[in-house]
C-alpha cells in the first residue's frame, strides 16, 4: 500500500504529464490545502518528483517544471524504475520467455547478490517487443528466499509489479553499469543480429529499503532512438 506522500508524488506526476502545470506547481500551501496534507508529506512527494528529474528547486522561488531535452517517446526515466513501462505509452511490451528455471546461484552471482553460492535464485532469459521492434533481450536472477514465487506466466508481464504487490519488494536503490557490449553467437542467433554488432547494456544490482540485494539483470538494447534519462545532484560543491 502505497504512503501518503507517495500518492501525491504520483498525482503530481500525471498532473505535470498532462501538462495541468505550464511552468511552475502551486506552493506549499497550496498544495497542502489542495490534497488535505501536512507540509513534510508535500515536502517528501516534491522530493520524490525532483529526484526523478520533473522538477527544478530554485531557492526563495519554488518549484519549476524541468522540461525534457528531448520530448520523444523513446525515453526510459532511469530514477522512476518503471522500466519499459516507460515506452508503452502507445503499444504494450511483449515478452517472449527463453529460460525460466530455478538454480544454484553460484560464486559470481552469489557475490553479486550477498548470498551463498549454494542457495536457490530464479534464473529468467526473455525477450522484449513492441509491436515488430525488438526492444531488449533481458536476463535476471532473483533471489529465492526474497521472492519466494514466479512462474512463467508472471515473467511474461511485469515481475517488478508483480513482487511489489505480492512480497512488498520494491527497489530503493540500485548500482547501474552501462556500456557499449558487442554480441557472441548466443546473443546474435537469439536477437537475429550479427555476431559482433553492438547493442546497449546495463547491469543492474536492485536492492531493497534495507540495503538488501534482490535481484541482478543484464538487459541488451536494440530498440532505434532509444534514450535513457537520468537526474543527478551534486551536494559536494
Amino acid at each position: 500500500m502505497a504512503l501518503k506522500y507517495q500518492e501525491v508524488a504520483l498525482n503530481l506526476a500525471d498532473k505535470i504529464k498532462a501538462h495541468e502545470y505550464d511552468k511552475k506547481l502551486p506552493s506549499e500551501g497550496k498544495l497542502m490545502e489542495e490534497y488535505s496534507v501536512s507540509r513534510n508529506t508535500i515536502r517528501n512527494a516534491l522530493n520524490v518528483l525532483y529526484n526523478q528529474g520533473l522538477l527544478r528547486r530554485i531557492q526563495g522561488s519554488g518549484y519549476f517544471i524541468n522540461h525534457p531535452l528531448h520530448n520523444q517517446a523513446n525515453i526510459v526515466n532511469m530514477a522512476n524504475k518503471n522500466g519499459l513501462h516507460d515506452l508503452e505509452e502507445k503499444d504494450a511490451i511483449l515478452s517472449k520467455i527463453l529460460v525460466f528455471e530455478t538454480i544454484l546461484a553460484g560464486e559470481t552471482i552469489g557475490s553479486y547478490l550477498k548470498i551463498d553460492p549454494k542457495d536457490s535464485v530464479y534464473h529468467i532469459k526473455r525477450i522484449r517487443r513492441r509491436k515488430d521492434e525488438l526492444v531488449s533481450l533481458e536476463e535476471s536472477f532473483y533471489r529465492k528466499d526474497v521472492v519466494p514465487y514466479l512462474t512463467e506466466e508472471i515473467c511474461n508481464e511485469s515481475i517488478s509489479a508483480f513482487i511489489k504487490e505480492h512480497f512488498q519488494v520494491t527497489s530503493k536503490t540500485a548500482d547501474e553499469y552501462m556500456s557499449l557490449h558487442r554480441l557472441n553467437e548466443e546473443e546474435a542467433e537469439l536477437t537475429g543480429k550479427d555476431v559482433g554488432s553492438s547493442a546497449f547494456m546495463i547491469e543492474e544490482i536492485n536492492c531493497q529499503k534495507n540495503e538488501q540485494p534482490y535481484d541482478y539483470s543484464k538487459t541488451l538494447y536494440f530498440l532505434p532512438d532509444l534514450m535513457f534519462y537520468s537526474h543527478i545532484s551534486n551536494y559536494l560543491d
